[in-house]
């Protein structure tokens, strides 16, 4: 599934590894996707994995949908490999998540 992930900025989330939440705020990075359907396709490959991420639409009527993904300090890691490997593949898939999980 296409995807096309942004820089990491600080955001209130859930961590996708961990899944802990907390008061603070935490790293995460957004990523454009095409349309609402595949922000719903990767969101439901994430949780398929354990992972909460969010669909955020708030400018939909722009036609601008991002999927957006958290981390707790202890997997700041974890999020910036994943971005890593998003930005060069632009593809989310099953094997990437598991592959950020190790």
């Amino acid at each position: 599934m296409r995807i096309y992930p942004r820089a990491i900025g600080k955001e209130w989330q859930h961590c996708a590894w961990c899944r802990t939440s907390s008061r603070d705020l935490r790293s995460n990075f957004a990523s454009f996707v095409p349309d609402e359907e595949t922000g719903l396709k990767i969101l439901d490959l994430m949780s398929s994995q354990g992972m909460p991420a969010w669909l955020d639409t708030s400018r939909a009527d722009e036609g601008r949908y991002q999927v957006k993904i958290g981390a707790c300090d202890d997997h700041f890691i974890n999020l910036k490999l994943l971005l890593e490997i998003l930005k060069q593949s632009q593809e989310m898939t099953q094997r990437i998540l598991e592959y950020t999980k190790s």
